[in-house]
């Protein structure tokens, strides 16, 4: 095989295979003892086939948890013991593709089978329902909702476009930002970051490299600023940091080509240079759209998201490891850069790969950065240094594939484990950890990078 074709078959294992870890049988489920609960406590009781992509979210006052344990209806749950509250059918023919709550306590499901956002309130009955249209291109990693002071709520959808609805499900305003010149292809809204102190919300449609970021008034959805690098033109995700920056994830086109080309008779990568290559950059621009610093990354091919954090960026980017002389295999890595962009760490792990999407699937806590991986462990690295703290191995009762962190919040981490079933072949299960208790999972801690 190709060494290309197996870097790009490893990412499409990562989104939507699950690796399998042998564990001893057992009739349900447990974690740790300070597992809070379980959903579902038993796998055979699961009727119909779950969402592809599980989304957990809080209610505003901690007391549910929902999500789209099935892809056609929106689940609560009871936040201490993990009961089914209610399941609300949208239309058979639903997909939810991303969840949000609003201050206010209603649910906003993203459905792309109906292509509408669904409005319901926190007992679970449909208020509103926004339709948006689709576009040329189909994306399905749907940036989160967005939700500003006022109550108003943004979302991009497939036909190019970012949508502002009030709380009582008008639409306010609606801003083209996806039309691709000249061939008029509209490119889906890829990923949205909102500036609440300026009133700004950023906006990328980047399947391709040719879209700039843009920059729309939050009142009037009117376009003020456009920025694209000279460089890194391909937009991987936006997200603010505690100053209201605009931190932004690219990468080069060039680079991307040469390491992820589908072209089985392109040349294959130069390995050895791989350390000093620069796939991508973290940029940092101002609510206004002035650039404040770029920030190659070294030792990647290509960067997917960016975590700021008390000054620092956590940055996760696709690299190669080598397994013995002359066999190598693609992986992902986690990049912690200082404010003015050197890197201080990195973890690169040849035993696994992180499961996430978007920003789904990382939490930064106590000085600690969790994530899952696709051999069925909790990982957790130490924010300073990058040693692991936390490696523990999920333990479900059954053969046991991807865990990816699901929902870190003062209240405690839900993480989603993947249980070999017969009937499914992999069903989702959703482990609530309670806040104390990850001080009590014990793991290995290694060197730096390991």
């Amino acid at each position: 095989m190709n060494i290309r074709m197996l870097i790009v078959s490893t990412f499409t294992i990562v989104c939507f295979l699950f690796g399998c870890t042998q564990t001893p049988p057992a009739s349900h489920s447990r974690l740790t003892p300070e597992t809070q609960w379980v959903y579902p406590s038993d796998i055979s009781t699961v009727s119909e086939e779950p969402s592809i992509q599980i989304y957990v979210r809080r209610a505003p006052d901690g007391r549910k948890l929902y999500c789209n344990y099935s892809r056609n209806k929106v689940t609560a749950l009871d936040a201490c013991k993990g009961t089914l509250l209610w399941e609300t059918l949208l239309n058979f023919n639903s997909e939810i593709w991303q969840l949000g709550v609003h201050p206010n306590g209603n649910i906003y499901a993203y459905d792309l089978g109906e292509n509408a956002v669904w409005v319901l309130s926190p007992d679970g009955q449909v208020k509103h329902r926004i339709p948006f249209r689709t576009g040329s291109l189909m994306y399905r990693s749907i940036p989160p909702f967005q939700f500003s002071k006022d109550g108003n709520v943004f979302f991009g959808a497939p036909d190019g476009q970012v949508y502002c609805v009030a709380p009582n499900g008008h639409i306010l305003w609606q801003t083209m930002t996806g039309q691709q010149d000249p061939t008029q292809t509209t490119i889906p809204v890829t990923s949205l970051a909102l500036c609440s102190k300026h009133g700004i919300l950023a906006v990328a449609n980047s399947l391709s490299e040719h879209r700039p970021i843009q920059g729309l008034d939050i009142r009037t959805g009117q376009i003020l600023w456009k920025y694209k690098h000279s460089k890194f033109t391909v937009v991987y995700d936006l997200t603010t940091d505690e100053d209201d920056n605009i931190v932004v994830t690219a990468n080069d086109p060039a680079v991307i080509q040469e390491w992820l080309s589908t072209d089985p008779s392109a040349p294959t990568p130069d390995f050895s240079a791989l350390p000093d290559t620069k796939g991508g950059a973290v940029i940092v621009l101002s609510p206004s759209g002035h650039e404040k610093g770029t920030y190659p990354v070294p030792n990647e091919f290509c960067l997917r998201l960016t975590m700021p954090h008390k000054g620092r960026y956590y940055v996760v980017g696709s690299s190669v490891v080598e397994l013995k002389r002359g066999a190598f295999k693609s992986t992902e890595g986690i990049f912690a850069l200082a404010s003015n962009g050197s890197v201080i760490w990195s973890s690169i792990r040849k035993d696994s790969v992180m499961t996430y999407s978007n920003h789904e699937g990382f939490w930064i806590q106590a000085g600690t950065l969790f994530y899952g991986n696709d051999v069925g462990q909790l990982i957790g690295l130490n924010i300073q240094d990058g040693s692991t703290a936390v490696d523990y191995t999920v333990s479900t009762g059954r053969p046991t594939g991807t865990v990816k962190v699901a929902k870190g919040d003062d209240e405690g981490l839900c993480i989603i484990a993947y249980v070999r079933d017969i009937t499914f072949g992999w069903v989702p299960q959703i482990f609530c950890l309670p806040p104390n208790s990850l001080i009590h999972i014990s793991g290995t801690r290694t060197s730096p990078g390991s």
